[in-house]
């Protein structure tokens, strides 16, 4: 497949005999490790055929191919890669995601090989085994947690959840994909980083966290029956999954929250820490009194504060804490009916 003289991406490109179709989402090194492996050729030797390869270490320099590396290809290149694979440009460019495009005018096929792209996401390994062993692309969306089809939690783990046994996990997915097509990525995604934070370390040694936590616990002990009662209790504080009914309750909340003054009144924070106790499920907890003397008023008002000030470059309704009526001036709040 090399000729004699000249570079090998100097020679006219055709097809190869063996047709290898890229599966839908693959990764491009995937893909190009089957198309050259299928026709019994050197993945490095079919990337020199596609063109002239610049690795980040050099032009050609020890380059080596890996199933999640990303690819870039100039327009010379690209159409070459059409033509040996014998699929056109368009389809190629729908079915792999990652492959990257650069135009060019240039007559030179040139290809820059570089390492994957760093991802909190993960593909589905079930997704994986029904393509036939191709490595998928993660997901695009930061707020796909689980894969729809399966029900794997996409969040780097080993060895990877299935979250059917705890249904709760797969309908809160949906729920923020829901908020983020009702809103905007931007504004989901950010809610997603606050209330997370909270719920994982602002709010620790307040009562009715403490009540949340153990809803967190008996998620992780269905997925996880055999770690001890200790690991446990701190998995549930530290990994994100089992929280994740919780932090879709109350980003839907914050994000549907009707936009009002400048700085909430003292009505405002009472309708809305109420708001937040329903979907939270924690009326009972309320109403059965607790040792620490706080009531949702008390405790939800710096959550909504501190995710009204992170709004601002969104453009959010914004409170401004030095304004708004201050915990000790509130009287005790009764119990959500």
């Amino acid at each position: 497949m090399t000729p004699r003289r000249g570079h090998p991406h100097h020679a006219p490109a055709g097809p190869l005999p063996i047709h290898v179709r890229p599966v839908h989402g693959e990764c491009t090194g995937s893909y190009l490790i089957r198309l050259a492996t299928g026709n019994r050729c050197p993945p490095r030797t079919l990337l020199r055929l596609l063109g002239r390869v610049h690795h980040r270490a050099g032009p050609d320099h020890g380059v080596e191919l890996h199933p999640q590396s990303t690819i870039t290809l100039n327009t010379a290149a690209l159409h070459r890669l059409g033509v040996y694979s014998g699929t056109p440009i368009a389809h190629l460019l729908r079915a792999l995601p990652e492959l990257d495009h650069e135009h060019s005018t240039s007559h030179e096929p040139i290809l820059r090989v570089g390492p994957a792209q760093r991802s909190f996401l993960r593909s589905c390994p079930e997704c994986e085994r029904r393509a036939g062993g191709a490595h998928l692309a993660p997901q695009r969306s930061s707020l796909q947690l689980t894969c729809p089809r399966h029900g794997i939690w996409l969040v780097n783990a080993d060895p990877p959840l299935n979250t059917h046994l705890v249904p709760e996990i797969h309908r809160a997915t949906r729920q923020l994909l829901r908020q983020q097509q009702r809103h905007t990525a931007d504004i989901i995604t950010a809610l997603y980083r606050d209330v997370r934070e909270y719920l994982t370390h602002d709010w620790r040694g307040l009562g009715w966290h403490t009540h949340l936590t153990s809803r967190w616990t008996t998620r992780q002990q269905i997925l996880r029956p055999d770690t001890t009662p200790k690991d446990l209790y701190l998995l549930a504080r530290t990994e994100h999954w089992s929280m994740l009914p919780e932090t879709a309750a109350i980003i839907t909340v914050l994000a549907n929250y009707p936009r009002g003054t400048p700085h909430p009144t003292v009505k405002d924070h009472r309708h809305l820490a109420r708001t937040l106790s329903r979907a939270l499920h924690l009326e009972n907890y309320w109403s059965i009194g607790t040792n620490d003397h706080l009531d949702p008023d008390h405790s939800f008002r710096p959550l909504h504060q501190h995710t009204a000030e992170q709004a601002r470059p969104l453009g959010r309704t914004t409170s401004s804490p030095n304004r708004s009526p201050q915990p000790a001036s509130i009287r005790a709040a009764r119990s959500p009916r």
